[in-house]
């Protein structure tokens, strides 16, 4: 199966004109990231999120009904005095059993056994309308006991402060509230709480933008050992960002003790370090240790980092930083990261169907076709992997490879070209020519 449109080379559609480090610091694509958190669907379940933005939404497929400890709604209010310190909160079946609860909260006077309640029932999906509200109004009332008076209690300011951002738990979106809460929190040294304030600075949320406050709420949090918030001054340092002073000694020195403390939820540090090394841009002030970049691409991956993971398929099937090409772990780490949603690795698994791989990977054309469709429909997508995805899906149907259906590669080529795409540009002007 030759084409001559098609180089024997996989990478041929996968290249850029020029490598831009940037990009893949994803460090934009974070702050889009953020803002669209804010469009999501008000009624979803909310839960904190350590690093995307001032409060994020459960995605609903994964969520898990959580099932009541009661035999039947008619339990006697006998069993709900089994409550200790040492077990997790009950679930009511029934508005008096919430009414207990609370109650029941309330005499323990301890803020961490109350606040723990309302995570507990924020977490509950019931559809009796009723229990649902009175829940709702109960946990409100709880939750600002906690965060006002004397006793302040920083984890129940944030909950709050994440409700009033979406209008979650009945609450009206309040977003000015919401910053105030955070900020209260941030005067008592919560590390979380001066992240999210520097945040609410950045995109303007609750209060008017002002990057230079954005910042110094950000390095007080990386004082506070926030991995974030380290990891986010550093690329501001590195780049100058925000009419920052480029500060490249302070920035590295950032981002090493945000890869020290990196995490699954995390784990962008790791990515950010490894591409800076293997760049040599910062060579004055970085050891070019290959084998170092290669392992910290290799522990984000193992984190599920979609970008490391698509990066170690690239340099497997390049032969770039490793001893040899192998295919098997180039096709390995390019179908995680596809599967898990990756544009860039569908387009070059895309490439690797086409090809195949002797005793690893079976050509197939159809395969090819669909996993370009799939790179074609990702969402966040970036404009240049949309251009790629558009073109190459083009290329498929016009050759006629893995397609069922009749479809015109014209509108493809249309997409591509729109976003820049210069070798869709060429297949445009040669369909206009070939039609005078």
């Amino acid at each position: 199966m030759m084409m001559d449109q098609i180089s024997v080379d996989r990478r041929s559609f996968i290249e850029e004109n020029q490598e831009k480090i940037m990009q893949e610091y994803e460090y934009h694509r974070d702050r889009m990231f953020i803002q669209d958190q804010r469009k999501r669907n008000q009624q979803q379940p909310l839960y904190f999120d350590e690093y995307l933005g001032v409060y994020k939404h459960a995605v609903s497929k994964k969520r898990q009904s959580m099932k009541p400890l009661y035999s039947s709604p008619a339990v006697s209010t006998i069993s709900l005095l089994s409550i200790h310190h040492d077990r997790p909160w009950p679930i009511p079946e029934n508005v008096a059993q919430v009414h207990y609860l609370f109650k029941k909260a309330r005499s323990i006077r301890d803020p961490s056994r109350q606040l723990s309640l309302c995570k507990t029932l924020m977490a509950i999906k019931t559809d009796n309308k009723e229990l649902h509200q009175t829940i709702q109004l109960e946990t409100q009332k709880l939750l600002k006991e906690l965060s006002t008076g004397v006793l302040r209690v920083t984890e129940a300011q944030k909950l709050l402060a994440s409700c009033f951002g979406v209008g979650g738990l009945g609450l009206p979106c309040d977003r000015e509230r919401a910053f105030l809460l955070y900020l209260q929190g941030s005067k008592q040294n919560d590390p979380e709480s001066n992240y999210r304030v520097g945040v609410c600075y950045e995109l303007g949320i609750g209060t008017r933008r002002d990057y230079t406050r954005a910042v110094a709420f950000y390095r007080r949090a990386a004082t506070l050992s926030h991995v974030a918030a380290m990891y986010k001054l550093s690329i501001i340092l590195l780049k100058g960002y925000y009419q920052q002073v480029i500060n490249v000694r302070e920035g590295i020195a950032q981002l090493q003790r945000a890869v020290s403390l990196a995490t699954e939820k995390i784990p962008h540090p790791l990515h950010a370090l490894a591409l800076l090394i293997i760049s040599n841009e910062f060579s004055d002030h970085l050891i070019c240790d290959t084998g170092y970049a290669l392992e910290l691409l290799h522990q984000a991956a193992k984190l599920n980092y979609l970008p490391s993971q698509a990066k170690l398929g690239e340099l497997y099937e390049t032969g770039k930083l490793v001893q040899q090409v192998d295919e098997a772990k180039s096709i390995y780490w390019y179908s995680r990261a596809a599967e898990g949603g990756s544009a860039e690795a569908a387009l070059a698994l895309s490439c690797w169907y086409l090809t195949g791989s002797s005793n690893i990977l079976e050509q197939s054309d159809r395969q090819a076709y669909l996993w370009a469709r799939k790179a074609a429909s990702t969402a966040n997508i970036d404009r240049w992997t949309l251009a790629k995805a558009y073109y190459l899906v083009g290329i498929y149907i016009e050759k006629g490879i893995g397609t069922v259906e009749e479809e015109d590669p014209q509108l493809w080529f249309q997409r591509s070209a729109i976003l820049g795409h210069k070798g869709a540009m060429e297949k445009l002007k040669q369909e206009e020519h070939s039609s005078h």
